[in-house]
């Protein structure tokens, strides 16, 4: 009984933390996108100061 007790216990300590990771990862693949645009919005810029 104590060892399904501990067993509930690591379960429940490692769930938040997977959820914790997973939203980080989301949160991070999120960001890339945005600086990914951010890099090409200030190429095109760029060039167009350039063709003036």
């Amino acid at each position: 009984m104590a060892n399904e007790e501990d067993h509930a216990l690591v379960a429940d300590g490692e769930a938040p933390t997977e959820f914790v990771l997973m939203a980080n990862i989301e949160n991070k693949d999120r960001l890339d996108g945005k600086l990914t645009g951010l890099l090409k919005a200030s190429k095109n810029l760029y060039h167009l100061i350039e063709s003036q």
